[in-house]
């Protein structure tokens, strides 16, 4: 095996998946794990090719392969993890970002995707706990704000869930979710306009 083959064959990978020309990626895939079945890269892009084709159980194949090769990889734990809760396989997916956060306890995104996961799994006070930790990192983040006061709404905290979405529409001001959970806080005080 020629290892600068190998790279040269998985630049053209990546360049030919970026181009969305996904059969020459898929062939380029297989001819790159042909050759070096341990390229925890090539696993992973195959990941992210099964994805895009809607072949999800291949794609977690895929990154769980990637993941025996290079069990730290960051961005291979997320793209598992963003599968999982598109699948609505919300426990799963927060094995997975539980497994990313030992390996990087300070990544912002991970502690939003973690707290989205709990809010799905009814987790709510755990889910706040995990938009706060964020925002301690990334006091502007505008997913943890918003996905916070949607968590606070659902415990019934109106008050500061409407604080939260306040927040994030000084960082997004055109956010239309935000303006809407907003608005949502705000109608039962003011009623609706009858037309």
């Amino acid at each position: 095996m020629d290892p600068s083959r190998v790279e040269a064959f998985y630049a053209r990978a990546l360049t030919t998946y970026e181009k969305q020309n996904f059969n020459e990626t898929e062939a380029l895939l297989h001819e790159i794990i042909a050759l070096d079945p341990a390229h925890a890269g090539a696993h992973r892009l195959f990941g992210l090719l099964h994805q895009r084709l809607g072949r999800n159980e291949d794609a977690l194949t895929s990154f769980e392969r990637a993941l025996e090769l290079t069990p730290n990889d960051v961005a291979s734990w997320n793209d598992r993890a963003a599968l999982l809760f598109r699948l609505n396989r919300f426990g799963e997916a927060l094995e997975c970002l539980d497994k990313l956060l030992a390996i990087a306890p300070e990544h912002a995104e991970t502690l939003v995707n973690k707290g989205a996961a709990l809010h799905k799994l009814e987790r709510l006070d755990e889910a706040v706990t995990c938009f706060d930790r964020a925002l301690a990192i990334a006091p502007r983040h505008a997913s943890a704000l918003y996905n916070r006061g949607t968590s606070l709404l659902k415990l019934g905290q109106v008050e500061r869930a409407l604080e939260t979405f306040d927040l994030a529409l000084v960082v997004e001001p055109d956010n239309v979710l935000m303006l809407n959970n907003r608005g949502a806080v705000l109608r039962p005080h003011f009623g609706t306009r009858s037309q």
